[in-house]
């Protein structure tokens, strides 16, 4: 049995500084935003199911951004170079 929790505001903030694009704009993304949220959190994906009261913006295109909207990451070197808000 999968927990359901909302996802708080400065949660997705958090989660949308991790990717770079979603399918949208990129046919290449491939991981859900849900997923995202987890991964985020530290929490597993079979134990805990995430949902959004509001969308955020796909940080290319603008596009919304739900919980089974597919989506990329920056890569390593681009987060270490002080993109995502780190």
């Amino acid at each position: 049995m999968s927990e359901i929790i909302v996802a708080s505001h400065p949660t997705l903030v958090e989660a949308q500084t991790t990717i770079s694009s979603c399918e949208n704009c990129n046919p290449l993304a491939d991981v859900e935003f849900g997923i995202v949220i987890n991964l985020v959190k530290d929490t597993n994906p079979k134990e805990t199911l995430f949902c959004q009261t509001d969308p955020v913006a796909c940080p290319t295109c603008g596009h919304e951004i739900w919980e089974t909207t597919l989506v990329s990451f920056f890569s390593p070197e681009e987060t270490l170079n002080g993109f995502c808000g780190f």
